[in-house]
């Protein structure tokens, strides 16, 4: 589907034109600009496909935590786990 949008760079966003719902969470696009409006035409300097923010927050916080790491569930608050951990440690237990 082809869909127009302007792009306001005071905001740095895309508005589009016309309402559309999008099904999931992302959506990959595809966006077309005229060469006279581009300063940097060199590719290189934009983010590849797939490369935004928080794909490089995930892949730092894999690399620290390994790949095989897994979220285990045990209803407890961020807080909680944090105290545990604390007094694990040792270093700050009573």
């Amino acid at each position: 589907m082809e869909v127009e949008a302007v792009y306001h760079k005071e905001k740095d966003r895309f508005v589009l034109l016309e309402p559309v719902r999008i099904k999931g969470e992302r959506s990959r696009v595809t966006i077309e600009f005229p060469d006279e409006d581009v300063l940097f035409p060199d590719v290189r300097k934009n983010h590849s496909e797939g490369e935004l923010e928080t794909d490089k927050m995930l892949r730092e916080i894999r690399a620290v935590r390994g790949f095989e790491a897994q979220y285990i569930n045990d209803n407890k608050t961020d807080e909680e786990r944090f105290a545990d951990e604390l007094a694990r440690s040792e270093k700050y237990s009573a």
